[in-house]
């Protein structure tokens, strides 16, 4: 029974037991898990035992995965030329990110905004600066103005003036002066009424309305009722336009200063300007942040310094991109955010990292490679491996504990170990006097210490002994 091998695994009761002794002096618990190990034949369990060693190995000469500076690596292996250009694109991208921090401090200098984080703040930024290069011109004090604190009334503004303007232009051409302060709403309503009845001329109020709207016509009056009516409903608007304009005076005056001119101020430019800051970008600008456009004089070092700004970040973002794809990074695993939540600092470091040890790459890829062969061979290790932190001197004795006390599925066997391991299992105290007696058992005997029963043994001193019992 204690040589009868077990299969798959060709393991006897007594090789198992010698395992079991062996692997219960291994330092610490694995924390992972094994796939079916009491089916593994005994090349399987070397196959994977070398696996592990070599893994293990790789750790321990090129350090610990989660501080490997090419963590995260996904790709082959890469020819002499892909080196040299992976060492070019990895320059490139540094130097982008290196100008870009350089551009984006400038920028924060400028409007009083904090450094940005990640890629996301970094391109608000950049349209708080290209927005800033864009400012049409103004009365720059007038902009200080709170009317300005909500961007919707000042709009109102110019929309309300630009349509009066635009009716006033129609219809100075059409009426007199005098109309526009004219009341036509019973004109309208006359006209509404009686235009299409065929006793419409016996109505002296008919004929009243129909001569005071004459009189306020430049132009000869329309014959047909429906026209007479539109060029009515035109005026009434026109009044009204005039009406409403004319309360925004004071709030014109005070969001356009010098350039405001009442119905000829030129709407194009004061639509220029509030289209410009309807699409500013406000989010993150201080409480003086309109107050510092207002009073920021723009150099042509600082407009070149923007334009720098948008050429460096477009170019760390595709290069960042190319690198990305060309190494099939995992960015949970460097660690980096996606997209706009990428932190500039982490990216900084990584690439860093990168330039120090570019050579360390093809290690990184051939551990790698190792650790997709035991995903392939389903092994739980591979992960924990790739993303824990583990001692190397302890990955390989644990796995062979972990198949050794999995091996044993058959009751009669578990049951015929466990009976053997009991009787060389003792207490700490019981081991230490077997030893004790051991050692009594191979020393010399002395007087003191030897027993009656005690022989000699075959020394000098003791043929001596022998030989003086005689001749007495």
């Amino acid at each position: 029974m204690m040589h009868t091998p077990h299969e798959p695994s060709g393991l006897t009761p007594f090789k198992l037991l010698g395992n079991l002794i062996r692997a219960r002096d291994s330092s610490g618990k694995p924390d992972y898990s094994l796939d079916a190990p009491e089916t593994w034949t005994p090349l399987d369990f070397e196959t994977r035992r070398e696996l592990v060693q070599e893994l293990a190995e790789r750790i321990a000469s090129d350090g610990p995965p989660h501080q490997h500076p090419w963590r995260g690596v996904g790709r082959d292996a890469l020819d002499p030329s892909e080196m040299q250009s992976l060492r070019d694109a990895i320059d490139a991208l540094a130097a982008s990110l290196m100008n870009l921090v350089v551009c984006a401090e400038r920028a924060c200098t400028l409007f009083g905004l904090s450094l940005p984080e990640s890629f996301g703040e970094m391109a608000r930024l950049l349209k708080v600066a290209e927005a800033a290069a864009a400012m049409p011109e103004c009365d720059r004090r007038a902009f200080c103005s709170p009317a300005w604190a909500r961007a919707e009334d000042v709009a109102e503004i110019v929309e309300k003036g630009e349509r009066f303007s635009k009716l006033r232009h129609a219809f100075d051409s059409a009426f007199v002066e005098s109309a526009w302060a004219a009341s036509l709403d019973e004109c309208r309503a006359t006209l509404a009424a009686k235009s299409r009845s065929w006793f419409r001329w016996l109505s002296s109020r008919y004929r009243e309305q129909v001569s005071l709207l004459k009189s306020y016509l430049k132009v000869p009056l329309p014959k047909s009722a429906e026209q007479r009516l539109l060029l009515v409903d035109g005026l009434i608007a026109a009044q009204l336009a005039r009406r409403s304009f004319e309360e925004l005076q004071e709030a014109g005056l005070a969001a356009f200063g010098a350039d405001w001119r009442k119905d000829k101020s030129d709407w194009a430019r004061l639509g220029s300007l509030t289209s410009w800051w309807s699409a500013f970008p406000k989010e993150g600008l201080p409480e003086d942040g309109r107050d510092r456009l207002a009073r920021l004089t723009l150099t042509a070092e600082d407009r070149r310094s923007f334009a720098l700004f948008r050429e460096n970040f477009e170019a760390a973002k595709s290069g960042l991109a190319h690198l990305i794809g060309s190494l099939q990074l995992d960015l949970q695993r460097v660690p980096l955010d996606p997209k706009d939540r990428m932190l500039v600092g982490a990216v900084v470091e990584t690439v860093t990292g990168w330039r120090k040890s570019p050579e360390r790459i093809t290690r990184w890829i051939a551990f790698m490679d190792r650790i997709r062969i035991a995903r392939g061979k389903r092994s739980r290790f591979a992960d924990r491996g790739h993303s824990q932190r583990f001692a190397p001197g302890r990955l390989a004795r644990p796995y062979l504990r972990t198949v050794v006390l999995r091996s044993h599925a058959n009751p009669n066997l578990r049951k015929s170990s466990q009976s053997q391991a009991l009787r060389w299992r003792g207490s700490r105290t019981s081991r230490r006097k077997l030893s004790q007696a051991r050692r009594r058992t191979h020393a010399p005997c002395t007087r003191s210490d030897r027993p009656r029963t005690c022989v000699a043994p075959a020394t000098e001193w003791g043929r001596h002994r022998s030989i003086g019992r005689a001749q007495r």
